[in-house]
């Protein structure tokens, strides 16, 4: 049973890339028609192809179109993004930023390379560099959405309340009236302990996008600090409704249902949780929450059955 089941998540995963893969070659079959339709210099199709080459993974044909329009024309400042998103995925962050600054010397108004540049300092934890990045998008674009999403993650990530709840009101204010907005809006407040307004914010998150899974895991965890457990297999619920698939949501209401003292219903969740997301087996081993559902004999059956997916 376990074999057939670890098969069955490895035929689906399979399948599901096969299907993008065929996709993305044929899309790559289109630009080399047009490449060869338009002449060995129309740079626009070796763009497409170099861009299709990256979602493909295949690096070195993607740097060698990027390459082959620099060629054609050095100030392509698209090219020289498209070879900072290459080293980025390679997690070579140091030539990336090498290749945004050539970017932005060719067009100093190149919103989209300040925009990604401020991404790469972010994942370098360079946070004044990409402070100073965003803050350049949003210069150049007010309506820049993400910018001042990612500002206000920035500034909450380095305690700096304030700053966070400013720039991410601005945003609301400036009509980005959007799920991850009010989602930050809700992270910001609900660590200025102003939790009843940071309810509303996730509520707020979940109607505009019943699909973005931390949500319903934040506004549950408020309700379960206040033991509002009732309210918190509610929310998880309809998290679940929404997303039949998604681990995280059982795991955090089989949680819910210990301090309920609903034991059937926990380890029902913790199975489905193991089903979808086999790697949570060694979370619930090390959960002590979860002491109550793991003397069960039926909880020993699903470590075995999930513990080697």
């Amino acid at each position: 049973m376990r074999n057939y089941l670890k098969m069955l998540h490895n035929y689906r995963v399979m399948t599901e890339n096969k299907i993008i893969e065929l996709q993305l070659l044929g899309a790559l079959a289109l630009a080399k028609r047009n490449h060869e339709s338009h002449g060995i210099k129309d740079i626009r199709s070796i763009m497409d192809m170099a861009s299709v080459y990256v979602e493909l993974e295949d690096y070195d044909n993607a740097e060698k179109m990027y390459m082959k329009a620099l060629e054609l024309n050095p100030d392509e400042a698209d090219a020289y993004c498209g070879l900072a998103v290459i080293f980025v995925n390679c997690k070579d962050y140091h030539q990336a930023i090498e290749y945004y600054k050539k970017a932005i010397d060719i067009n100093p108004c190149n919103e989209r390379a300040y925009f990604s540049l401020a991404e790469t300092y972010d994942k370098m934890k360079l946070y004044d560099e990409a402070i100073s990045c965003y803050k350049k998008a949003v210069e150049i674009n007010a309506d820049d959405y993400w910018a001042y999403i990612n500002l206000g993650e920035i500034y909450e990530k380095l305690d700096k309340d304030k700053e966070a709840l400013e720039i991410t009101q601005k945003a609301i204010d400036n009509g980005f009236d959007y799920y991850k907005t009010h989602f930050t809006m809700g992270v910001i407040l609900n660590k200025l302990k102003r939790t009843d307004e940071a309810i509303g914010m996730y509520v707020k998150a979940i109607e505009e996008n019943p699909n973005y899974i931390p949500s319903f895991l934040n506004l549950s965890d408020i309700y379960k600090s206040k033991e509002l457990f009732e309210k918190a297999v509610d929310i998880l619920s309809f998290g679940i409704k929404h997303n039949k698939k998604e681990a995280a949501l059982y795991y955090s209401r089989a949680c819910i249902y210990v301090h309920l003292d609903i034991i059937k219903k926990a380890l029902n969740d913790l199975k489905m949780a193991a089903r979808h997301n086999p790697g949570l087996v060694w979370d619930m081993e090390r959960d002590y929450e979860l002491f109550p559902v793991k003397k069960l004999d039926a909880y020993k059956v699903i470590k075995n059955l999930y513990s080697t997916l």
